[in-house]
């Protein structure tokens, strides 16, 4: 039986959406016997790049993003974004209302040392095309379940039309 190959990245984030979807305990071994994982740094130590499917949490940003999340699409199939900071550039993006410099500051106390070029934080689909989304912070686990398993039977995943706190 082939299964499907899915692969799971994290950006700027708490990582706080990949540890609900290692929380799905009840299904996680039904998920994984339909699901091949291929790369979860929080769940495994192995990693490959031949995956279908690739779910991505964070924002991008660092330069070095914009690179490894185009990289990451050019192997994915299928794109998610998983959480706020994927789909929206998140809590990281409330540092682009002020200068970098006044951040930085603040962050590293004033010391220069530590401190890492940095972008205005901007979700996955200002650098490449996401296929779909899963809102939340952190996802529903329930959300990201009837996802896995529309793309397992071939169908579009549902995006509920309201706010994940309704």
């Amino acid at each position: 039986m082939n299964r499907p190959r899915a692969a799971f990245f994290s950006f700027g984030s708490c990582e706080g959406c990949q540890l609900q979807v290692l929380s799905v305990e009840d299904v996680l071994l039904e998920l994984l016997g339909a699901v091949e994982v291929v790369n979860f740094r929080e769940a495994m130590d192995e990693r490959r790049d031949d995956y279908e499917i690739a779910f991505v949490e964070g924002s991008v940003i660092r330069p070095e993003d914009v690179a490894e999340i185009r990289q990451i699409r050019t192997h994915a199939r299928i794109l998610i974004a998983l959480g706020a900071c994927a789909c929206l550039g998140g809590v990281n993006a409330l540092r682009n209302r002020r200068a970098i410099q006044e951040v930085a500051g603040e962050v590293y106390g004033g010391r220069q040392d530590g401190v890492f070029e940095t972008l205005a934080a901007s979700p996955i689909s200002s650098v490449v095309q996401v296929d779909y989304e899963i809102r939340g912070c952190p996802i529903d686990r329930a959300e990201f379940l009837d996802a896995v398993r529309s793309l397992l039977a071939g169908t579009v995943p549902y995006t509920p039309p309201y706010a994940v706190c309704v």
